[in-house]
């Protein structure tokens, strides 16, 4: 809790991340304070071929944070009780989240973010999740475009879970 931006900052190429407890001293009331840390993970942009596996990634602005980063593999972690638990910008190719508990976040499971101008993005494997109790959505695509996009055998804690096609918006929250 010393406002630097990230509990931990992932900087090079082909690293694995493994068996780690990632979390803050933080609360709802101070998401956005300038001293505790908003993201749990964040991969730096522009590197390649990190591995994410079975860690816990707890009580975080954002669980995990990809910006530009290609070819990222989230595999068997805990992601729950972060305000958002993978929030995603920009190019992500190659991203596969696959056989983790993402749950209880404020906001959304995963975030496909918005912004602008959107790269080109490709070849992203979400899948064998159990994406639930997220508040505001389990998945959350604002991309511009279709990117190639596979979503099978996720758990959505119903066997006909809600989508929308749309416009998205969070709604208000304090």
């Amino acid at each position: 809790a010393n406002g630097l931006a990230d509990t931990v900052f992932e900087g090079a190429n082909g690293v694995l991340v493994e068996g780690l407890k990632i979390t803050r001293s933080a609360t709802p009331a101070n998401w956005f304070s300038a001293d505790v840390n908003n993201q749990g993970v964040t991969v730096g942009q522009g590197l390649t071929d990190t591995t994410l596996r079975n860690n816990i990634i707890t009580g975080n602005r954002n669980g995990l944070n990809l910006n530009n980063t290609q070819g990222v593999k989230v595999l068997g972690n805990l992601i729950t009780d972060n305000r958002t638990g993978i929030q995603l910008n920009n190019n992500v190719s190659g991203l596969v989240v696959e056989g983790n508990y993402i749950t209880n976040n404020w906001t959304m499971g995963i975030l496909f973010g918005n912004n602008s101008p959107q790269f080109a993005t490709t070849s992203i494997t979400v899948r064998s999740n159990a994406i639930f109790g997220n508040w505001y959505g389990g998945i959350v695509n604002r991309y511009s475009g279709a990117p190639s996009l596979d979503f099978s055998g996720n758990w959505f804690g119903t066997a006909n879970p809600t989508y929308k096609v749309g416009s998205s918006t969070e709604a208000g929250y304090a």
